[in-house]
């Protein structure tokens, strides 16, 4: 009854409770050895809701901990490696915040040179319309090639994280 309970509150979305629950099942299971209920392993099933429920929490670190155990557990289940992933992407971009910041600013920066091109450079100063374009252009493609960059340096880190993970299971 109380393991049906900790998972409804897991399905409604109330993590907090849920994380204030489940490693006193999970220790429980463990010392009355119960393996399985209805057809499912309850132990990994416990774990798996409580990294997803770390994650949604934004609890990264405690999430990614989490989610590798289970990969050292069962390294061909495919659901906790895609899981891992989508929690290790998270994590790097939510470790990534000044990078972003940064391309954000570029970003800006572009849009304040357009506006200074428009309304002071062609009107008054037609001559340095194409450097002023030159620097527009290059604002906006650095901040496009930081995010393509980063993205595929957070899903290159990730995948590399799973094959780690695999490797020593």
């Amino acid at each position: 009854m109380s393991i049906e309970y900790t998972v409804a509150l897991f399905e409604v979305g109330d993590y907090f409770a849920f994380l204030k629950r489940v490693d006193q099942l999970l220790a429980l299971s463990i010392h009355d050895n119960l393996f399985s209920i209805d057809g499912d392993d309850i132990y990994q099933e416990l774990l798996f809701r409580k990294a997803c429920s770390l994650h949604n929490i934004v609890d990264y670190h405690g999430a990614d901990h989490v989610f590798s155990e289970l990969i050292r557990i069962d390294v061909n289940n495919k659901t906790y490696k895609q899981s891992y992933y989508k929690n290790k992407v998270s994590q790097l971009r939510y470790l990534g915040q000044k990078v972003r910041t940064t391309i954000i600013l570029l970003l800006m920066l572009t849009g304040i040179m357009i506006g200074i091109e428009l309304l002071i450079v062609l009107p008054f100063f037609p001559e340095y319309s194409g450097k002023m374009e030159w620097i527009r252009n290059g604002l906006f493609i650095s901040a496009v090639g930081g995010i393509l960059l980063q993205e595929l340096t957070i899903r290159f880190r990730a995948v590399k994280n799973i094959k780690k993970l695999s490797n020593k299971a």
